[in-house]
Protein backbone atom coordinates (compact mmCIF):
# COMPACT_ATOMS: atom_id res chain seq x y z
CA UNK A 1 0.00 0.00 0.00
CA UNK A 2 0.88 3.85 -0.57
CA UNK A 3 0.80 6.64 1.94
CA UNK A 4 -1.64 9.45 0.61
CA UNK A 5 0.41 12.12 1.53
CA UNK A 6 3.11 10.90 -1.31
CA UNK A 7 -0.07 10.69 -4.03
CA UNK A 8 -2.36 13.38 -4.81
CA UNK A 9 -6.12 12.66 -3.53
CA UNK A 10 -7.48 14.64 -6.19
CA UNK A 11 -5.42 12.97 -8.67
CA UNK A 12 -6.26 9.03 -9.26
CA UNK A 13 -4.65 8.89 -12.45
CA UNK A 14 -2.65 5.57 -13.66
CA UNK A 15 0.52 4.98 -12.23
CA UNK A 16 3.34 4.54 -14.83
CA UNK A 17 6.07 3.02 -12.33
CA UNK A 18 7.11 0.03 -12.72
CA UNK A 19 7.01 -2.65 -9.27
CA UNK A 20 5.86 -5.73 -8.06
CA UNK A 21 1.78 -5.75 -8.06
CA UNK A 22 0.06 -6.64 -5.19
CA UNK A 23 -2.39 -9.06 -6.42
CA UNK A 24 -0.58 -11.28 -9.02
CA UNK A 25 3.17 -10.50 -7.28
CA UNK A 26 4.72 -9.81 -11.38
CA UNK A 27 6.80 -7.04 -12.28
CA UNK A 28 4.06 -4.58 -14.24
CA UNK A 29 3.22 -1.66 -14.67
CA UNK A 30 1.31 -0.26 -11.50
CA UNK A 31 -1.77 1.45 -10.89
CA UNK A 32 -2.87 3.28 -8.11
CA UNK A 33 -6.04 0.86 -7.05
CA UNK A 34 -8.51 3.46 -4.16
CA UNK A 35 -9.19 1.18 -1.10
CA UNK A 36 -12.05 3.55 -0.46
CA UNK A 37 -13.13 4.30 -4.19
CA UNK A 38 -12.61 7.37 -5.44
CA UNK A 39 -16.49 8.12 -5.90
CA UNK A 40 -16.70 7.77 -2.07
CA UNK A 41 -13.06 9.64 -0.66
CA UNK A 42 -12.91 12.70 -2.89
CA UNK A 43 -15.78 13.62 -0.83
CA UNK A 44 -13.99 13.93 2.59
CA UNK A 45 -10.99 15.97 4.27
CA UNK A 46 -7.16 15.02 2.32
CA UNK A 47 -6.04 12.76 5.19
CA UNK A 48 -8.99 11.10 6.14
CA UNK A 49 -7.77 7.86 5.15
CA UNK A 50 -4.51 8.37 5.19
CA UNK A 51 -3.35 4.92 3.47
CA UNK A 52 -5.92 4.48 1.03
CA UNK A 53 -4.22 3.23 -1.99
CA UNK A 54 -2.85 -0.37 -3.51
CA UNK A 55 -0.73 -0.95 -5.98
CA UNK A 56 -1.96 -3.33 -9.25
CA UNK A 57 -0.60 -3.56 -12.32
CA UNK A 58 -3.80 -2.61 -14.78
CA UNK A 59 -5.27 -6.17 -15.26
CA UNK A 60 -5.69 -7.08 -11.83
CA UNK A 61 -6.97 -3.51 -10.92
CA UNK A 62 -9.96 -4.24 -13.71
CA UNK A 63 -11.01 -7.74 -12.12
CA UNK A 64 -10.96 -5.86 -8.21
CA UNK A 65 -12.66 -3.36 -9.73
CA UNK A 66 -15.75 -5.64 -11.41
CA UNK A 67 -15.72 -7.84 -8.53
CA UNK A 68 -16.06 -4.16 -5.94
CA UNK A 69 -18.75 -2.64 -8.20
CA UNK A 70 -21.59 -4.91 -6.70
CA UNK A 71 -20.62 -3.77 -2.96
CA UNK A 72 -20.81 -0.33 -3.57
CA UNK A 73 -24.55 -0.57 -2.93
CA UNK A 74 -23.57 -2.13 0.36
CA UNK A 75 -24.45 1.06 2.03
CA UNK A 76 -27.33 2.01 0.49
CA UNK A 77 -29.57 -0.16 2.77
CA UNK A 78 -27.10 0.39 5.43
CA UNK A 79 -27.57 4.15 5.30
CA UNK A 80 -31.12 4.55 4.21
CA UNK A 81 -30.68 5.89 0.77
CA UNK A 82 -33.56 6.16 -1.49
CA UNK A 83 -33.92 5.98 -5.32
CA UNK A 84 -34.85 9.60 -5.07
CA UNK A 85 -31.37 10.71 -3.43
CA UNK A 86 -29.70 9.19 -6.41
CA UNK A 87 -31.41 11.55 -9.11
CA UNK A 88 -29.08 13.64 -11.10
CA UNK A 89 -29.94 17.06 -11.62
CA UNK A 90 -32.85 17.82 -13.97
CA UNK A 91 -30.50 20.47 -16.46
CA UNK A 92 -27.96 17.21 -16.48
CA UNK A 93 -30.79 15.35 -17.50
CA UNK A 94 -31.50 17.72 -20.29
CA UNK A 95 -28.37 18.17 -21.63
CA UNK A 96 -27.84 14.36 -21.67
CA UNK A 97 -31.17 14.22 -24.11
CA UNK A 98 -30.25 17.41 -25.97
CA UNK A 99 -27.20 15.45 -27.00
CA UNK A 100 -28.86 12.18 -27.55
CA UNK A 101 -31.63 14.05 -30.13
CA UNK A 102 -28.42 15.70 -31.87
CA UNK A 103 -26.77 12.38 -32.70
CA UNK A 104 -30.31 11.08 -33.66
CA UNK A 105 -30.90 14.24 -35.99
CA UNK A 106 -27.53 13.80 -37.76
CA UNK A 107 -27.12 10.03 -37.72
CA UNK A 108 -30.77 9.07 -38.69
CA UNK A 109 -32.14 12.01 -40.08
CA UNK A 110 -34.03 10.25 -42.53
CA UNK A 111 -36.08 7.59 -40.58
CA UNK A 112 -37.22 10.20 -38.00
CA UNK A 113 -41.22 11.07 -39.04
CA UNK A 114 -41.54 15.08 -40.06
CA UNK A 115 -42.81 16.20 -36.60
CA UNK A 116 -40.81 14.07 -34.43
CA UNK A 117 -37.84 16.33 -36.38
CA UNK A 118 -39.15 19.45 -35.30
CA UNK A 119 -39.76 18.70 -31.49
CA UNK A 120 -36.27 17.29 -31.18
CA UNK A 121 -34.60 20.44 -33.10
CA UNK A 122 -36.70 22.47 -30.90
CA UNK A 123 -35.98 21.12 -27.87
CA UNK A 124 -31.91 20.90 -28.59
CA UNK A 125 -32.11 24.64 -29.99
CA UNK A 126 -33.57 25.66 -26.33
CA UNK A 127 -30.41 24.65 -24.90
CA UNK A 128 -28.22 25.38 -27.48
CA UNK A 129 -29.27 28.70 -29.64
CA UNK A 130 -25.88 28.67 -31.87
CA UNK A 131 -27.73 25.49 -33.05
CA UNK A 132 -28.43 25.91 -36.96
CA UNK A 133 -26.90 24.07 -39.21
CA UNK A 134 -25.75 20.28 -39.30
CA UNK A 135 -21.84 21.14 -38.44
CA UNK A 136 -23.37 22.61 -35.07
CA UNK A 137 -25.62 19.60 -34.56
CA UNK A 138 -22.60 17.07 -34.87
CA UNK A 139 -20.59 19.07 -32.74
CA UNK A 140 -22.88 19.16 -29.98
CA UNK A 141 -23.56 15.12 -30.47
CA UNK A 142 -19.79 14.70 -29.87
CA UNK A 143 -19.73 17.56 -27.12
CA UNK A 144 -19.82 15.94 -23.52
CA UNK A 145 -18.40 19.54 -21.60
CA UNK A 146 -22.06 20.30 -20.68
CA UNK A 147 -22.99 17.31 -19.39
CA UNK A 148 -19.61 16.65 -17.98
CA UNK A 149 -20.27 20.45 -15.69
CA UNK A 150 -23.76 19.24 -14.40
CA UNK A 151 -23.03 15.79 -13.45
CA UNK A 152 -22.90 14.71 -9.98
CA UNK A 153 -22.12 11.89 -8.25
CA UNK A 154 -24.99 11.91 -5.94
CA UNK A 155 -24.35 8.48 -4.51
CA UNK A 156 -20.69 9.15 -3.28
CA UNK A 157 -21.46 12.62 -1.66
CA UNK A 158 -24.88 11.35 0.30
CA UNK A 159 -23.27 8.24 1.46
CA UNK A 160 -19.66 10.14 2.41
CA UNK A 161 -22.20 13.34 4.23
CA UNK A 162 -23.99 10.22 6.29
CA UNK A 163 -20.59 8.39 7.10
CA UNK A 164 -19.66 12.04 8.09
CA UNK A 165 -22.81 13.21 10.11
CA UNK A 166 -22.36 9.42 12.53
CA UNK A 167 -18.87 10.17 12.38
CA UNK A 168 -17.86 6.35 11.26
CA UNK A 169 -14.96 7.04 8.80
CA UNK A 170 -12.94 4.10 10.76
CA UNK A 171 -15.40 2.14 10.30
CA UNK A 172 -15.92 2.49 6.59
CA UNK A 173 -12.28 2.31 5.71
CA UNK A 174 -12.42 -0.56 8.05
CA UNK A 175 -15.10 -1.98 5.65
CA UNK A 176 -13.50 -1.26 2.39
CA UNK A 177 -9.91 -2.48 3.52
CA UNK A 178 -11.45 -5.92 4.61
CA UNK A 179 -13.24 -6.19 1.29
CA UNK A 180 -10.30 -5.43 -1.13
CA UNK A 181 -8.01 -8.27 0.57
CA UNK A 182 -10.84 -10.65 0.85
CA UNK A 183 -11.21 -9.91 -2.79
CA UNK A 184 -7.35 -10.43 -3.64
CA UNK A 185 -7.46 -13.26 -1.53
CA UNK A 186 -10.00 -14.78 -3.73
CA UNK A 187 -8.53 -13.78 -6.68
CA UNK A 188 -4.71 -15.40 -5.92
CA UNK A 189 -6.27 -18.58 -4.46
CA UNK A 190 -8.80 -19.08 -7.71
CA UNK A 191 -5.35 -17.76 -9.67
CA UNK A 192 -5.50 -14.27 -11.40
CA UNK A 193 -4.86 -15.04 -15.00
CA UNK A 194 -8.19 -17.96 -15.04
CA UNK A 195 -10.05 -15.09 -13.50
CA UNK A 196 -8.70 -12.79 -16.34
CA UNK A 197 -9.80 -15.49 -19.44
CA UNK A 198 -13.11 -15.71 -17.70
CA UNK A 199 -13.70 -12.19 -17.05
CA UNK A 200 -12.49 -11.70 -20.61
CA UNK A 201 -14.69 -14.34 -21.91
CA UNK A 202 -17.74 -12.36 -20.14
CA UNK A 203 -17.02 -9.52 -22.22
CA UNK A 204 -16.18 -6.98 -18.93
CA UNK A 205 -13.64 -5.64 -21.03
CA UNK A 206 -13.64 -2.83 -23.23
CA UNK A 207 -13.00 -4.49 -27.09
CA UNK A 208 -9.49 -3.25 -28.55
CA UNK A 209 -9.02 -2.34 -32.12
CA UNK A 210 -5.61 -3.11 -33.91
CA UNK A 211 -2.38 -0.72 -33.90
CA UNK A 212 -3.36 -0.32 -37.68
CA UNK A 213 -6.49 1.72 -36.54
CA UNK A 214 -4.91 3.23 -33.86
CA UNK A 215 -1.86 4.88 -36.38
CA UNK A 216 -4.97 5.70 -39.09
CA UNK A 217 -6.82 7.48 -35.74
CA UNK A 218 -3.86 9.60 -34.72
CA UNK A 219 -3.10 10.04 -38.28
CA UNK A 220 -7.15 11.50 -38.78
CA UNK A 221 -7.38 12.84 -35.11
CA UNK A 222 -4.26 14.47 -34.64
CA UNK A 223 -2.73 15.28 -38.09
CA UNK A 224 0.46 13.17 -37.61
CA UNK A 225 1.71 11.61 -40.28
CA UNK A 226 2.29 7.62 -40.51
CA UNK A 227 5.95 7.60 -39.47
CA UNK A 228 5.05 9.80 -36.42
CA UNK A 229 2.06 8.06 -35.32
CA UNK A 230 3.83 5.02 -35.31
CA UNK A 231 6.65 6.36 -32.99
CA UNK A 232 4.21 8.06 -30.82
CA UNK A 233 2.68 5.12 -30.53
CA UNK A 234 5.94 2.56 -29.58
CA UNK A 235 6.87 5.73 -26.79
CA UNK A 236 3.60 5.04 -24.55
CA UNK A 237 3.69 2.77 -21.58
CA UNK A 238 1.25 -0.11 -21.77
CA UNK A 239 -1.49 1.38 -20.02
CA UNK A 240 -1.63 4.26 -22.41
CA UNK A 241 -1.49 1.64 -25.85
CA UNK A 242 -4.21 -0.02 -24.10
CA UNK A 243 -6.49 3.24 -23.78
CA UNK A 244 -5.34 3.91 -27.53
CA UNK A 245 -6.43 0.63 -28.71
CA UNK A 246 -9.68 1.06 -26.88
CA UNK A 247 -9.93 4.36 -28.47
CA UNK A 248 -9.35 3.34 -31.78
CA UNK A 249 -12.40 0.63 -31.41
CA UNK A 250 -14.88 3.12 -30.60
CA UNK A 251 -13.38 5.62 -33.34
CA UNK A 252 -13.94 2.97 -35.94
CA UNK A 253 -17.39 2.02 -34.91
CA UNK A 254 -18.53 5.56 -34.84
CA UNK A 255 -16.61 6.31 -38.56
CA UNK A 256 -18.54 3.18 -39.71
CA UNK A 257 -21.94 4.05 -38.39
CA UNK A 258 -21.66 7.34 -39.65
CA UNK A 259 -20.70 5.91 -43.42
CA UNK A 260 -23.80 3.29 -42.77
CA UNK A 261 -21.10 0.34 -43.42
CA UNK A 262 -21.82 -2.57 -40.46
CA UNK A 263 -20.66 -5.95 -40.63
CA UNK A 264 -24.05 -7.94 -39.11
CA UNK A 265 -27.08 -8.93 -41.37
CA UNK A 266 -30.37 -7.86 -40.36
CA UNK A 267 -32.59 -10.74 -38.13
CA UNK A 268 -34.48 -11.65 -41.72
CA UNK A 269 -30.97 -12.16 -43.50
CA UNK A 270 -29.55 -14.12 -40.55
CA UNK A 271 -32.96 -16.50 -40.55
CA UNK A 272 -32.65 -16.95 -44.39
CA UNK A 273 -28.89 -17.88 -43.57
CA UNK A 274 -29.39 -20.54 -40.73
CA UNK A 275 -32.47 -22.17 -42.75
CA UNK A 276 -30.17 -22.45 -45.56
CA UNK A 277 -26.68 -23.83 -43.68
CA UNK A 278 -29.18 -26.41 -41.58
CA UNK A 279 -31.79 -27.19 -44.04
CA UNK A 280 -34.60 -26.07 -41.80
CA UNK A 281 -38.02 -24.19 -42.39
CA UNK A 282 -37.42 -20.39 -42.16
CA UNK A 283 -40.15 -20.64 -38.74
CA UNK A 284 -37.81 -23.07 -37.52
CA UNK A 285 -34.51 -21.33 -37.97
CA UNK A 286 -36.48 -17.83 -37.11
CA UNK A 287 -37.51 -19.90 -33.54
CA UNK A 288 -33.58 -20.73 -33.38
CA UNK A 289 -32.73 -17.59 -33.63
CA UNK A 290 -35.40 -15.84 -31.37
CA UNK A 291 -33.83 -19.04 -28.53
CA UNK A 292 -30.29 -18.01 -28.82
CA UNK A 293 -28.15 -15.84 -26.39
CA UNK A 294 -27.57 -11.98 -27.15
CA UNK A 295 -23.55 -13.07 -27.97
CA UNK A 296 -25.25 -16.07 -30.17
CA UNK A 297 -27.34 -13.54 -31.91
CA UNK A 298 -24.40 -11.25 -32.79
CA UNK A 299 -22.46 -14.33 -34.09
CA UNK A 300 -24.81 -15.51 -36.98
CA UNK A 301 -25.31 -11.85 -37.61
CA UNK A 302 -22.15 -11.94 -38.83
CA UNK A 303 -22.44 -15.25 -40.34
CA UNK A 304 -24.98 -14.47 -42.07
CA UNK A 305 -23.42 -10.86 -43.17
CA UNK A 306 -20.38 -13.14 -45.04
CA UNK A 307 -22.51 -15.27 -46.31
CA UNK A 308 -24.60 -13.04 -48.10
CA UNK A 309 -21.92 -10.99 -49.20
CA UNK A 310 -20.35 -14.08 -50.96
CA UNK A 311 -23.15 -15.12 -52.55
CA UNK A 312 -23.76 -11.56 -53.89
CA UNK A 313 -20.05 -11.36 -54.94
CA UNK A 314 -20.49 -15.19 -56.83
CA UNK A 315 -23.99 -13.97 -57.92
CA UNK A 316 -22.16 -10.71 -60.09
CA UNK A 317 -18.96 -13.02 -61.13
Amino acid sequence: MVDSETNNETNPGVGTEIGICECCNHEKYLTKHHIVPYAFSRNFQPHTFPDNFMLLCRECHDIVEIELRKFRKFFRGRLGITQDDLRQSDEHIRYKKAKAYAWQLVSNHGNIPTQKIMEMTMYVHNLYNDAETYEDFYRISRDESKITETRSDPYGKIVAIKIKELGMEEWFYGVWLRKNKAVVRKLQAKGVKGEIRRKKRRRHYAPESSVDTVIAMLMHNEKMTSGQANTFYKDQDGDTKLSLRRCAYAWERRKMKVAGITNEASKEMSCTYLSDRNSISIETATEMYRMSSKSKKKSIRQQAHIYHKRNTTNGNS
